[in-house]
């Protein structure tokens, strides 16, 4: 259901730039000002396919935990570049799928340092059960990547049980 509602909002996105942001989520105040500011810059507007920025992990009583690198609540592509670029269904790591299909063809991300975002960590949250996520990490790769990587999907298992 989620992936349909997410290709619903893309096909029906008609601006520049297309960005995410999860229910439980928060975005800094200035945090699209800032990332499109940075990804219209002189040095960067005609290359810069998508931008992504540091994030804090925070819990349910918004407490700071650790992060990770591109989270789905900072990116934003550029669809004149890149055109509509759509989340594989796969239930679960859909950003992750959609980062790799971005860079695959040779488009450039880059990252702000500082952080635009907090994200939510919680009992219940879709990323909570790290089991799970292995088990889609592995889908993403043998789907989306068209290649089984099992030894990439248990450093992933390895990174996030450390998250």
């Amino acid at each position: 259901m989620l992936a349909l509602l997410l290709l619903v909002i893309a096909l029906l996105a008609k601006g520049k730039y297309i960005a995410f942001l999860d229910a439980d989520d928060l975005w800094n105040e200035d945090k699209l000002e800032k990332q499109i500011e940075f990804m219209e810059s002189e040095n960067l507007s005609l290359s810069l396919s998508l931008s992504y920025s540091a994030y804090d992990a925070i819990d349910l009583d918004g407490d700071l935990l650790k992060s990770n690198k591109i989270g789905c609540l900072t990116a934003i592509y550029n669809k004149e570049l890149l055109g509509k670029v759509f989340m594989p269904n796969i239930g679960k790591r859909q950003d992750l799928g959609l980062w790799l299909e971005i860079l695959r063809d040779g488009n450039v991300a880059q990252g702000l340092k500082f952080s635009l975002a907090k994200y939510r960590v919680g009992g219940t949250s879709l990323s909570s059960n790290k089991l799970g996520v292995l088990k889609y990490q592995w889908r993403l790769y043998r789907e989306v990547k068209n290649q089984v990587l099992f030894l990439q999907c248990i450093f992933s298992f390895i990174m996030l049980s450390m998250v």
